[in-house]
């Protein structure tokens, strides 16, 4: 981050300041800061993005290097140098928190597999009815006996008994199961991949190809720092940083082709790295906010409080409405029968 000094001059703070303060140290060289010319970056390069004004500089011979880190790539470097890198990392993005699922209906779900196998069981039984009734019609046929026989409303019968039984057996196995659904909030899924971001119909994410920030929005510690900031300024964790959408990418500071600064500035940053400084001054520049980033078990819950009124909330809708739907059908009936 650059600061204009009421002297004119710019002074730079973030954890890069002390990377740099180290290699001129290093170096021994000073660092100083001046404006490129309009009619230089908006007449001749108006048309471009931000990185590539910054190559086209380096290029053309109007800067020795650039403070801003870029990736290498075979077109990059057939137009300058590229020093060891001074930075590694994946590419995540930030998203908001998942919140918690509505609990009006949070009593029904762990009956939702007994529904599927209901209807499983309903379609099983009209088979075997269907089944059973062809199977004694072809029977009877073959044999010359005639009228119904007993026996297939019978073992439809035994049939639906059986379920009923193992139905009710189920039933009381899932009211256990209840109580947990009811005092263990469940939190929407969390987004973590772009495939996650194109289904979610919540976010949405607008970038701009080729920019600086478009590069820095999606890095990992850029992530990390918005969602710490954000809880330093807030109180409360909104935000998250995805899993790593990317592998490990390589920045490196960009220099003149052939420059003279290239081999001087190779050791002293790969000298800086092996020492583990940039770590550490990453970490300690961005604020801390160990709760936003504390891995939570899935389907845990820290509310250890008994049922309340509020988790039971559904279950009442649904007495309301059936006692009112029950109310009104008597009424009805009372009607058409004074009628």
């Amino acid at each position: 981050m650059l600061t204009l000094r009421p002297d004119g001059n710019y002074t730079h703070s973030g954890s890069n300041d002390k990377l740099y303060d180290w290699l001129s140290k290093k170096l021994n060289f000073t660092i100083s800061y001046f404006v490129i010319p309009n009619e230089i970056t908006q007449a001749k390069y108006r048309n471009l993005s931000d990185n590539a004004v910054v190559i086209h500089l380096i290029a053309d011979q109007i800067v020795d290097a650039s403070a801003i880190g870029f990736i290498a790539t075979p077109e990059r470097k057939s137009v300058m140098d590229m020093a060891y890198f001074i930075w590694t990392e994946p590419q995540a993005m930030v998203v908001p928190r998942p919140g918690e699922e509505p609990r009006l209906f949070a009593f029904i779900r762990p009956f939702q597999p007994l529904n599927v196998n209901n209807v499983t069981a309903k379609k099983n039984m009209t088979a075997l009815k269907w089944a059973s009734q062809y199977s004694i019609y072809v029977l009877n046929t073959l044999t010359n006996q005639g009228g119904s026989v007993a026996v297939v409303q019978l073992s439809f019968r035994v049939l639906v008994g059986a379920w009923l039984l193992i139905a009710t057996v189920l039933v009381n196995s899932y009211s256990g199961t209840v109580i947990s659904y009811l005092t263990v909030p469940k939190m929407k899924p969390p987004i973590n991949t772009f495939k996650d971001l194109a289904a979610s119909k919540e976010v949405e994410l607008i970038l701009l190809a080729e920019t600086v920030i478009e590069q820095q929005i999606r890095l990992q510690t850029f992530s990390n720092n918005y969602v710490a900031s954000d809880f330093k300024k807030t109180g409360k964790c909104r935000f998250k940083t995805t899993d790593p959408l990317t592998m490990a990418k390589f920045w490196s500071l960009p220099l003149q082709k052939n420059s003279k600064f290239t081999p001087m500035l190779n050791h002293a940053l790969m000298e800086v790295w092996e020492t583990g400084l940039p770590s550490y001054w990453v970490k300690n520049a961005m604020p801390q906010a160990q709760k936003c980033f504390a891995l939570s078990k899935p389907l845990t819950s820290s509310r250890q409080t008994p049922i309340r009124l509020n988790d039971l909330e559904g279950a009442f809708l649904i007495l309301g409405i059936g006692v009112g739907l029950a109310t009104f059908i008597f009424l009805v009936e009372k009607i058409f029968q004074f009628i």
